[in-house]
């Protein structure tokens, strides 16, 4: 079987990832969540940081694929989007300021290098804190 298969009804129940979503299988449908990025995409206005926080709530035990065990921000799969956020951590953790920024920079120059080959380069549609979210969420 490819390992990749990405629709659900191709794979057998045996299979060792079954219960691993997005595991290099994610099959978009359509009624995926999409983010609103006309109105969102990186603003810190009360509306957007509403609108974030919204979203946050879409990062639960049914979209999480990574429980962070050391206290560090948990990755949820909502749609096609992968969030990371320390939301469910209760304070406790480090600050991603920085490192946040420096994914958000070092995305948008490897989008200037890599436009011309066929090399995907993850877009980023928010990095910062959300309300109460003491160490941020990511896209």
């Amino acid at each position: 079987m490819n390992p990749y298969e990405a629709d659900p009804s191709k794979i057998p129940a045996a299979d060792p990832y079954i219960n691993e979503p997005f595991f290099g299988r994610y099959l978009p449908q359509s009624d995926d969540f999409k983010p609103d990025l006309d109105e969102h995409i990186h603003s810190t206005s009360p509306e957007s940081l509403a609108y974030w926080t919204s979203v946050l709530e879409r990062c639960n035990d049914t979209t999480i694929l990574f429980d962070n065990p050391w206290g560090g921000r948990d990755v949820f799969a909502v749609g096609s989007l992968i969030i990371k956020s320390s939301h469910r951590k209760n304070g406790v953790g480090r600050d991603y300021l920085c490192s946040d920024l420096n994914e958000v920079e070092a995305a948008a120059l490897a989008q200037n290098i890599l436009r011309d080959v066929d090399v995907k380069v993850p877009n980023i549609y928010f990095a910062g804190k959300v309300l109460s979210c003491p160490h941020g969420l990511r896209w």
